[in-house]
């Protein structure tokens, strides 16, 4: 068993049906949160940022993943750095339409960066840096 230091814990929030999501909550990887539920639903209802507000993680040792829409990521890295994360340990992804996915049409072009080749994982630190930052 592994210390508690070094549990992993996943939130997930997903747009769905709440009879789809039920049926997957009791997956491995179950669905802690609908942005929007038809019927009645035993979980969180909103934007996944509320599954942020209050959570209590050792910020020091904490690494979050996120991946997601820019704008929501966008609230959620400040949720993130609200709790305390260092932007070097907040990882998420930068999502670009990809032509040619190997840096030859310059379609995902960010400064001199092209996410198609260099991502398109980044820290939220590396991502401060970018010309264009969300």
């Amino acid at each position: 068993m592994r210390p508690e230091s070094h549990l992993a814990h996943l939130h997930l929030g997903v747009l769905v049906d709440a009879h789809r999501a039920e049926e997957q909550r009791h997956q491995p990887v179950g669905i802690d949160e609908l942005d929007r539920a038809d019927e009645p639903w035993p979980g969180h209802v909103g934007v996944v940022t509320t599954l942020l507000k209050g959570l209590a993680v050792d910020a020091t040792s904490t690494i979050a993943f996120t991946c997601g829409p820019p704008v929501m990521l966008t609230f959620v890295m400040a949720e993130l750095i609200g709790l305390g994360l260092s932007p070097t340990n907040i990882v998420t992804t930068l999502e670009r339409y990809m032509k040619c996915g190997v840096g030859k049409c310059g379609h995902c072009c960010v400064g001199h960066h092209y996410i198609c080749v260099d991502g398109p994982v980044y820290n939220f630190d590396q991502i401060q840096r970018l010309p264009e930052a969300p």
